[in-house]
């Protein structure tokens, strides 16, 4: 356990990070940002195989989807959408 008083704007707070922890969130921000490749993998799938092309912003709601349950682990990774139409 580690543990470190931080004077912020005239307040005191205190960090304490624990080794078990950071053992646990590892595996689960893993998951979360497996979770977003796949979810993009599947997204991009259907994008190519329907006749019908999606509209910018039905891509638009299903990445934002997709990014919010992966939580902060989407900050991990950059979702590019390509200007072609």
């Amino acid at each position: 356990m580690y543990v470190k008083l931080l004077a912020v704007d005239g307040k005191v707070h205190l960090l304490a990070k624990s080794s078990s922890r950071r053992q646990k969130e590892h595996p689960m921000r893993r998951r979360q940002l497996r979770t977003l490749r796949d979810g993009l993998a599947q997204l991009r799938q259907r994008v190519l195989m329907v006749q019908r092309p999606a509209s910018r912003d039905e891509l638009l709601k299903a990445v934002t989807l997709l990014t919010h349950e992966a939580g902060r682990a989407a900050a991990l990774m950059r979702v590019h959408l390509s200007p072609r139409g």
